[in-house]
């Protein structure tokens, strides 16, 4: 074989050589939602219900688009190709209004003069450790118009996920009743105290 032959063996087989080394394209990247409420619209009685503005949702830095998990020691990560369509936040606020619109003896208004209610999203994520779990925690603080705390408070809701490595659509699935149950305990606990201010 002459020299020139050996030279274009060699060369096709290094370039043939990188074409197998090359990296794979990313994996595609995948957007999820969590299932919306159904919440049961309660009897009207505007006379007794109580007016309950809705300061803007609040989050965790680490609660963007990207879906975020957390060890159950202090370590946190996010899905690189895992997404949520809008932040948690946005979820967490469409929740609280359709839960406030549904209730009978809580309104939600604009007006300055009700009663303030802050909540900040601290986890809407999964907990992987011995179980996987879908976690939402929400921190509930309300004031009286004049600035008197009445409730200053986390709410928590678990739900197990199925295997060690659930897929980000097991997560969505988990994560919308969680934050709906979350929701609704932050309200009822509004409302009693509202009731006993």
């Amino acid at each position: 074989m002459s020299r020139s032959a050996v030279c274009a063996l060699a060369l096709v087989s290094f370039v043939s050589g990188i074409g197998c080394i090359s990296p794979a394209p990313p994996p595609e990247t995948r957007f999820y939602a969590p299932p919306v409420a159904d919440f049961p619209a309660a009897p009207a009685d505007a006379a007794n219900a109580v007016a309950v503005r809705l300061l803007p949702v609040r989050s965790a830095a680490q609660l963007r688009e990207p879906m975020a998990w957390s060890s159950a020691g202090a370590e946190r990560g996010q899905r690189e190709y895992a997404r949520w369509s809008e932040r948690p936040s946005v979820y967490v606020e469409r929740s609280l209004r359709a839960a406030l619109l549904a209730r009978g003896d809580l309104v939600r208004t604009e007006s300055l003069d009700g009663a303030r209610l802050a909540v900040e999203l601290l986890q809407f994520e999964e907990r992987r450790g011995g179980t996987a779990e879908a976690v939402v925690v929400l921190w509930a603080s309300l004031s009286t118009p004049a600035g008197e705390l009445l409730l200053d408070q986390p709410f928590e809701e678990v739900r197990a996920l199925e295997g060690r490595s659930p897929t980000p659509e097991s997560l969505a699935l988990a994560l919308g009743p969680a934050l709906d149950r979350a929701v609704q305990r932050l309200l009822d606990a509004a409302a009693s105290a509202l009731a006993d201010s």
